[in-house]
């Protein structure tokens, strides 16, 4: 079948890349969807937009300010250093290459969480360049991620956390099958609560793992899931992470301090850094620190007062699509999908117009929200036709987006396009 004219100059925009090789196929039989066919040469691929202005951007779109995301990195990595801490950066939130490196220090620090398929491919080149060399599985697993624990296996360390018998007999199945008997036994971190760890619930694992020669336990790990919700009294960022601490090490004394284990934490501040100090471990045990959301933080860990505005490097830039000056709302182009419903405790709606505070995003459509004040004096401005918008929860947010736009300088000049992980 002959092929539709100009098809090898035509690229849609935002299509990740795992996605191209079905439309090529679709368009060799059909063509372009008929929509599109006249009006070709007006689409631009997102690196075309490399040297323009922010507010010329195809709106919604994810920005992410360089400046403040290499300021924040930069912060991390000095508090690591000085508190001789153990850090992994967990890349959940933003499943990408570039921030990947920064977080790591450019090699500096190797070990990294991934919690989906897309994170285990998307490191692939960072284990080729020697920048990983220690990968921890942070969510307990089911069925689809096998054959990636296969693959990966075979390249670096993986370690997998585990709390549940299922997980155990199905790793000890692989590593006994492994080709070669390559992989002896499997490295595993057992996960308890926060707070007060099911002792009776820990020792069944633990005589499972001593039972079976396909299984090695590397140590424990918690995390502290309240920091992505309201928090409620007396929790604190502060308490959480010392009931972190104190899970970790009930459930290590179960092994003794004779056994060499890692005690995994998460961290929420670069304060949390230097708890380790305060709490002396026996000297096989280590204690290992892991974030992500660092990077370019987000309302709600404002709203804890773990970062401020001014850290926050991410936002989705919206425009104006109509104003509706009689009860002082605007239309614009980003809803529920673009910025997600996550809330938080003291920023109201789904999100706040930068540098213009009193105006969020109160109500939402799939593809369009309102913006609301409540403000409502005579001589209160509207926002501008282009508004960049600070989002509630960074990770939840970039799930909708194949790229990332990186500004920089006075103008807000669009300097690179950075790829996301997007599949699942």
């Amino acid at each position: 079948m002959e092929a539709y004219p100009g098809k090898e100059s035509y690229v849609e925009p935002h299509i990740h890349q795992g996605s191209r090789a079905v439309l090529e196929f679709q368009r060799q039989f059909w063509g372009p969807p008929p929509i599109y066919k006249d009006v070709l040469k007006e689409y631009r691929t997102p690196e075309e937009y490399v040297g323009h202005w922010m507010n010329d951007l195809p709106s919604p779109a994810l920005v992410i300010r360089k400046e403040i995301l290499e300021a924040n990195c930069k912060a991390w990595l000095v508090a690591v250093q000085e508190n001789s801490a153990s850090f992994r950066a967990d890349l959940k939130v933003l499943k990408t290459t570039p921030i990947t490196k920064m977080m790591l220090g450019g090699g500096k620090h190797k070990a990294v969480m991934v919690s989906s398929i897309s994170e285990i491919y998307g490191i692939m080149p960072l284990l080729k360049e020697g920048l990983i060399d220690d990968v921890l599985w942070g969510v307990p697993f089911g069925g689809s991620p096998i054959a990636a624990f296969k693959r990966l296996a075979e390249q670096v360390k993986l370690t997998v956390v585990v709390d549940h018998e299922i997980h155990l007999e199905t790793l000890n199945q692989i590593a006994l099958e492994s080709e070669a008997n390559q992989m002896r036994r499997w490295p595993v971190l057992v996960r308890v609560d926060r707070g007060a760890p099911a002792i009776d619930r820990l020792n069944q694992l633990l005589e499972f793992l001593a039972e079976n020669e396909g299984l090695e336990l590397c140590g424990f790990y918690c995390e502290a899931t309240e920091l992505y919700g309201p928090l409620q009294p007396p929790d604190t960022p502060e308490s959480l992470i010392k009931q972190q601490m104190e899970s970790v090490m009930a459930a290590a004394q179960l092994v003794g301090d004779h056994t060499s284990l890692i005690l995994s934490i998460e961290a929420t501040t670069s304060d949390d850094l230097a708890y380790h100090l305060s709490r002396p471990l026996p000297s096989l045990w280590k204690l290992e620190y892991r974030s992500g959301s660092f990077a370019v933080n987000d309302l709600q860990r404002v709203s804890r007062s773990l970062a401020t505005t001014d850290d926050i490097a991410m936002s989705v830039l919206a425009k104006e699509c109509s104003t509706y000056g009689d009860r002082r709302e605007v239309l614009i182009d980003a809803g529920a999908v673009a910025l997600s419903r996550e809330t938080s405790e003291k920023f109201p709606g789904f999100g706040t117009v930068a540098d213009r505070q009193p105006w969020y995003v109160g109500r939402l459509t799939q593809e369009q929200g309102i913006l609301v004040t409540d403000d409502n004096g005579p001589h209160s401005p509207f926002p501008p036709s282009a508004v960049s918008l600070l989002v509630q929860n960074a990770g939840v947010t970039a799930g909708a987006y194949d790229c990332y736009y990186v500004v920089g300088g006075r103008r807000d000049t669009v300097l690179e396009v950075w790829h996301r992980w997007s599949e699942w």
